[in-house]
């Protein structure tokens, strides 16, 4: 009986990798030992298959420690076709030659029908990936692209898309303001849309049962 119930008040896997990243930021997790490194933060790098020692970014490390703590709670893993690297790039492009379908592409001349159309496929628990194109290599194609061809990106949860395309995501290694590189975990509420070009995609999360 008590484990129906706990069953029942549990939501999706997805679901509950973003309210772990929501629980954070009304946490207020910080970098409080440090450039990238905190009581928490390296719990959460640790968490995302990252090694807290590094100091390295961490929103991607953040993303995939709430994803893996979403599957705990509903007794599930993540599929070994997503990615878990710490690399922003890595994170979208490794997923998509493993699991296409995983991955939503955004296309910069949609429409606002096709805007609305897109945002509607949107889940919350998706990752938006964003990062920029290198003047010189603007006419590779997506396939082609390699992570020396970018800059630096950021991956937050998505927790809602608007049928204008506006974004509410929550993330690590961010601020309050418009900064990519911040010291710690936030929601940001209409912050990024996906009509914005450095939105590349978003990153569905895979599920299996625990063997």
């Amino acid at each position: 009986m008590l484990e129906n119930i706990i069953k029942n008040i549990h939501s999706s896997a997805p679901v509950n990798a973003m309210m772990a990243m929501r629980s954070w930021a009304f946490e207020g997790v910080r970098e409080d030992e440090g450039s990238n490194r905190g009581s928490t933060v390296d719990a959460i790098v640790e968490t995302g298959y990252g090694e807290a020692e590094s100091g390295d970014p961490w929103c991607a490390r953040a993303v995939q420690a709430a994803w893996r703590i979403g599957g705990w709670v509903t007794g599930q893993q993540m599929h070994s076709g997503i990615s878990k690297s710490g690399s922003v790039f890595y994170m979208l492009h490794s997923t998509y030659k493993s699991i296409p379908v995983q991955v939503l592409l955004c296309n910069y001349d949609m429409t606002a029908q096709q805007v609305e159309r897109f945002a509607a496929k949107l889940l919350p628990g998706d990752a938006m990936i964003r990062y920029t194109i290198k003047p010189e290599f603007a006419d590779v194609p997506f396939d082609d692209l390699k992570r020396s061809m970018t800059h630096k990106g950021h991956v937050e949860i998505l927790q809602g898309a608007r049928p204008d395309g506006t974004l509410d995501t929550v993330g690590g290694n961010t601020d309050s303001d418009t900064s990519r590189d911040g010291d710690g975990v936030y929601c940001h509420e209409g912050r990024y849309n996906i009509k914005e070009q450095r939105v590349v995609g978003f990153v569905r999360p895979l599920y299996i049962p625990n063997a």
